[in-house]
């Protein structure tokens, strides 16, 4: 027993353990896949991905329950010595192992709340077979559909109504494993909904809702005045509490009069970067990047006069639809930061003139980030607005798109200092090849003379 529990673990811990980390999670970002698990050897009754998965996900701070058969003294010895997790009931757990049978009843595991759903339990379920055949899966990480031998269909038809609650499977038998997550999608935010901490126009000094100026350090120069501190005790500005519900968009008092374009509308559903290759124009973008390109608009690289019409901060509820209730429910909120900005106006004989608009949205509170965002969004569209292309690097999209990507600017420079020793052997044998083929008529006329 004392060799069983030390034995069976990664060999090579460091590879080992990353391999299997990447299989587990290939698994549960591609539902209906099945992913081979090995390097470890965990006593019986638990197979080979079982222990791997074992190993991957538990620690000292992830309780686990044995069902069944895999509760036993070999089991336990060898979890506890390699992963440390104490062992609980199912009511406690974070994650179950054992058979579908002896996992039985499903509604026995946390499940957690709305306010925390990423702490419910995770079932690794033993099975006799595992093959990409049975019941039909659809939803994100699924290319149309795929197939996967479930123990049963309706107990994850009723794990599914739950949803962003519920519990999440992973599939073992042998060496092979699968994963079925609680998935789904939220629906598009409503910035409009945003309770606001920070809320400035540098367009309109009275906004319905007011101006909320929040935590910055825009104005600290013009609000300090040391001669006031030097003669004596300054009493305390003036302060209210910001309101947090919902405020209109500026945009809304010019879309009464027609002064601005109409924002494009588009229902596309955005692309599965899990199944399709990103398009143009789609990026990642490095933050000091956009600002130097949206810097560039400023001075005249790219026709770009822009005011601020709204910047804003605030928290935006989060919400998915739930087919089996008919409406959407609140899951959680995300921080963002939003500009609009209002720029040069275009018009014609025959069309009235109005404003054009740039938009820049952000996860976080990162003001220069959506500010450049607006800029550059708006120097790419000159022409959608019919305006002259004037080079500037702002107005070209593929310029933009593959250099603002900061992940591959930094692996593409990094990897020159990597040995390119048969490169530069080849170069250099061509400049002194160059080289002899100069000097030689030149060494030619030395010797004659």
């Amino acid at each position: 027993m004392q060799a069983q529990t030390l034995e069976g673990g990664f060999a090579h811990p460091a590879t080992d353990a990353a391999h299997a980390f990447r299989g587990v999670m290939e698994a549960m970002a591609r539902p209906g896949t099945i992913q081979i698990l090995a390097g470890a050897t965990p006593p019986a009754p638990l197979s080979a991905a079982a222990g791997v998965a074992l190993l991957t996900l538990c620690d000292t701070e992830t309780p686990l329950y044995l069902a069944g058969e895999a509760d036993c003294e070999s089991a336990r010895a060898w979890v506890a010595f390699h992963t440390g997790a104490p062992i609980t009931g199912p009511s406690q757990c974070m994650f179950a192992l054992g058979t579908w049978d002896a996992l039985a009843p499903q509604t026995a595991y946390p499940i957690r709340t709305s306010e925390y759903p990423d702490r419910s339990a995770t079932l690794i379920v033993e099975c006799a077979a595992l093959a990409a055949d049975g019941a039909s899966l659809t939803g994100p990480g699924i290319r149309d559909s795929a197939s996967l031998s479930l123990p049963e269909i309706q107990a994850f038809h009723d794990n599914a109504a739950l949803v962003p609650l519920g519990l999440d499977f992973v599939f073992t038998s042998g060496d092979r494993i699968a994963g079925l997550p609680r998935f789904g999608a939220s629906v598009p935010l409503n910035t409009g909904d945003m309770a606001c901490d920070r809320r400035i126009s540098a367009m309109f000094k009275d906004l319905p809702g007011g101006q909320v100026l929040g935590p910055t350090f825009d104005y600290t120069h013009r609000l300090l005045d040391f001669k006031l501190a030097a003669e004596g005790e300054v009493s305390d500005a003036p302060t209210r509490e910001a309101d947090q519900g919902p405020v209109p968009h500026v945009t809304e008092f010019l879309d009464r009069e027609g002064l601005i374009e109409d924002a494009p509308q588009d229902d596309t559903p955005p692309p599965d970067l899990t199944h399709e290759p990103l398009e143009m124009p789609a990026a990642r973008a490095d933050e000091g990047f956009s600002l130097g390109l949206a810097y560039s608009t400023r001075r005249g690289y790219g026709r770009n006069h822009a005011f601020v019409r709204e910047l804003r901060i605030g928290t935006v509820p989060v919400e998915m639809d739930i087919p089996e209730l008919g409406f959407a429910i609140e899951i959680g909120h995300v921080t963002l930061t939003e500009c609009e900005t209002v720029n040069q106006f275009k018009g014609s004989k025959t069309e009235s003139p109005q404003f054009t608009r740039g938009y820049g949205l952000v996860f976080g509170q990162t003001e220069r980030g959506a500010i450049s965002m607006a800029l550059v969004d708006r120097a790419l569209r000159w022409e959608e607005l019919g305006e002259d292309y004037e080079g500037a690097p702002a107005q070209d999209t593929e310029f933009v798109v593959y250099h603002a990507d900061n992940i591959q600017a930094t692996g593409f420079l990094e990897h020159i200092k990597l040995p390119h020793y048969v490169d530069f052997q080849s170069e250099l044998e061509l400049v002194r090849k160059l080289r002899r083929d100069i000097e030689a008529p030149q060494q030619r006329r030395d010797a004659a003379e």
